[in-house]
């Protein structure tokens, strides 16, 4: 469906009928509930061919190729669903200067939730004023946070009253594992 030539027949003209362009809040809309389709279709171990998004098919072809070993566990879907509303972020939403989550950013960040085990507790999500995002965890006994800039690394910091010292690191992040280190302080 092309939105500039979406055209109907209708009863009370009784003639072909053109709409008008959307608005730019039917676009992020359409935008937000075809990307979130798309990730949820990744939440299988199937790649769906009927993702599609006519205003971005970039996104699309790049979530579509995103690869996953296994289903999102059912504790981390408000997670998920949380980082895909950050896609709707515009130029300014965070003041001067901030701009929309990158499409590579989000990818690796829902890829990275993927990752990890199914018993560990969710995330919050984070957007930054940069376009990228990041996950989060903190309790009265442990503070992780990791940032995805969309560029193939991941960046995290972590520390746990159950550890001597902080973890930290910046490492490549090829969507199939998670560092030794930052994982076993998420399962602490």
């Amino acid at each position: 469906m092309n939105f500039a030539e979406t055209s109907f027949k209708t009863e009370t003209l009784g003639a072909d009928y053109t709409a008008p362009p959307p608005s730019p809040p039917q676009i992020v809309t359409y935008f937000v509930t075809t990307l979130a389709a798309g990730a949820l279709a990744l939440t299988t171990s199937y790649t769906s061919e009927t993702i599609a998004n006519p205003l971005n098919p970039a996104i699309s072809q790049s979530i579509a190729e995103v690869t996953v070993p296994r289903a999102l566990p059912v504790s981390m879907h408000e997670a998920f669903l949380e980082m895909l509303s950050f896609a709707e972020l515009k130029e300014g939403w965070d003041g001067p200067g901030s701009k929309p989550l990158s499409e590579a950013s989000l990818i690796d960040a829902l890829t990275f939730l993927k990752l990890l085990p199914a018993e560990v507790a969710a995330p919050e999500a984070l957007a930054f004023a940069d376009g990228t995002a990041g996950w989060n965890w903190q309790t009265s006994d442990k503070y992780i946070t990791v940032h995805l800039p969309g560029d193939g690394r991941l960046v995290y910091y972590g520390e746990c009253d159950c550890m001597e010292s902080p973890v930290k690191g910046v490492a490549l992040f090829d969507g199939q594992s998670l560092p030794a280190d930052l994982l076993t302080t998420i399962e602490a």
